[in-house]
């Protein structure tokens, strides 16, 4: 999926969601721009689309599926945090 991924956002100019390390390194190669599925997330919430709370939710049901993320199940807010990626603060 990822190589149709990479090639989809080289033919019509877009960004392409990429988490497989090969891929990444492959979109880099042919100068296509990438971002991974958690930058999405985190994305998502500086606009005010999802909340911290929501992302928690969906970040663990990823390390359910054995999706790699840089922390344990239930560990997203203290990581954002650590790293400044969102603000704690929720409406």
């Amino acid at each position: 999926m990822s190589v149709r991924s990479c090639a989809y956002a080289q033919v019509h100019g877009t960004t392409a969601i990429i988490d497989d390390g090969a891929a990444r390194k492959q979109a880099k190669r042919a100068g296509v721009d990438f971002q991974g599925t958690l930058g999405l997330l985190c994305d998502a919430i500086r606009a005010g689309l999802l909340t911290t709370a929501m992302v928690s939710g969906l970040a663990d049901r990823l390390l359910e599926t054995e999706h790699h993320l840089p922390f344990l199940p239930g560990g997203f807010q203290a990581w954002a945090d650590e790293n400044g990626i969102v603000s704690t603060v929720e409406d």
